[in-house]
């Protein structure tokens, strides 16, 4: 058996470091909102850097929704296709041993295992009785695809598995902890690779896979704008005249030609990196949020001489003690919806996790409530 590492594999730049693991291997989820059905293919879902656990003949690389496990088992090394037989030497196939309620022992008839039914690449469930014992497979909702391709780990053709597993099914949910097994099998290379060795009669020292929580709760959000300009119906405007501004010889700079201010509805809603906000519009101009006010650009970036003033009401004063346990709890649930509606009008991403960057750790859960009702104030000005 190789020595096994725990790595950190970075598929843009092919960048394979590894360091010694110790009690059992450990990985880390990566979050997605996105519901995929499981194809075997190296594509956007899994080309972005991801951690990744070493195996002996390949890479194990996880990700999770709210409601499924995805997995992608990339064995570089099997790069003969072995058809699926229903006795030894039996061809290439997989199965997966969990620890449901992570006791590090095996518990008959709550700890499962997912195996390939015999002569296929059909996947199916089973209840372990006792150690290396079995009920017979049945039904899952686990989904499970095969194909034999190049990837960016491995140039040339290979076996890749990818699995989706409803969370229920392993009784867990997004942020804890699973602990299972990982069984590959190959008859041409000839290798039957568990990790770890003799998994499916002693659980202690079975993969750790930290589940990543959601980092937000995605609200489904189509805003009201005319409510939403009710709302900011306080808000103060001085705009001179555009027109007289870029005639020649007027005050300020003079404008290119052809530059239009702001008008309409913004096509496109960014939250910067300092946490400030842009507004970019049908005909390329934008406004960009600063303190006390808005600054208006030309499609080319050069600057309108038009101030936007906003009167906007002042926040209360923040309640003095901190919120007791229950409280703090209420508080989050909305803080995480305002994320969602945040989410829901940028709908990027990342764009939201650079967000989350610009907020204070330090700050209380009403402060966090307070700056995220003004993001989305401005996102909503027009």
């Amino acid at each position: 058996m190789h020595r096994l590492t725990r790595t950190l594999l970075l598929f843009s730049l092919l960048i394979l470091p590894s360091g010694q693991a110790f009690a059992g291997e450990q990985l880390t989820s990566g979050w997605t909102t996105q519901s995929r059905q499981v194809n075997a293919k190296f594509d956007r879902f899994w080309q972005q850097p991801r951690a990744a656990l070493r195996l002996d003949h390949g890479w194990l690389l996880a990700r999770n929704s709210a409601s499924h496990l995805y997995l992608l088992i990339d064995l570089t090394a099997d790069q003969v296709r072995d058809r699926p037989a229903k006795q030894s030497p039996w061809g290439d196939y997989l199965s997966l041993n969990f620890d449901i309620d992570r006791n590090r022992k095996i518990t008959p008839d709550k700890d499962i295992a997912f195996g390939l039914y015999p002569g296929s690449h059909r996947l199916g469930k089973q209840w372990f009785k006792g150690p290396g014992r079995y009920s017979g497979l049945q039904k899952t909702g686990a989904r499970l695809a095969t194909s034999f391709t190049r990837t960016a780990t491995g140039k040339q053709p290979h076996r890749l598995w990818e699995l989706a597993i409803p969370l229920k099914e392993l009784d867990a949910k997004p942020g804890d902890k699973l602990r299972f097994g990982v069984v590959t099998h190959s008859r041409k290379p000839a290798f039957n690779d568990q990790l770890p060795p003799g998994q499916s009669r002693d659980f202690k020292q079975l993969i750790e896979l930290q589940l990543t929580s959601a980092p937000m709760l995605r609200a489904v959000f189509t805003p009201n704008r005319q409510l939403m300009q009710q709302v900011l119906a306080n808000r103060i405007q001085v705009r001179p005249d555009l027109n007289k501004l870029a005639q020649p010889g007027g005050p300020g700079p003079r404008l290119p030609p052809g530059c239009q201010e702001p008008k309409g509805e913004p096509t496109k809603r960014i939250i910067e990196a300092d946490g400030s906000v842009t507004l970019i519009y049908r005909n390329g101009s934008r406004k960009q949020r600063t303190e006390g006010g808005w600054k208006m650009f030309c499609a080319d970036g050069t600057p309108i001489p038009v101030t936007v003033l906003y009167s906007t009401q002042v926040s209360p004063t923040l309640p003095p003690t901190l919120p007791d346990q229950t409280t703090r709890q209420w508080l989050e649930f909305h803080s995480m919806g305002l994320l969602g509606i945040i989410q829901g009008l940028v709908d990027d991403q990342q764009m939201v996790e650079r967000y989350l960057t610009t907020e204070n750790a330090g700050w209380s859960p009403y402060e966090t409530i307070d700056n995220r009702r003004k993001t989305i104030n401005y996102l909503l000005a027009e």
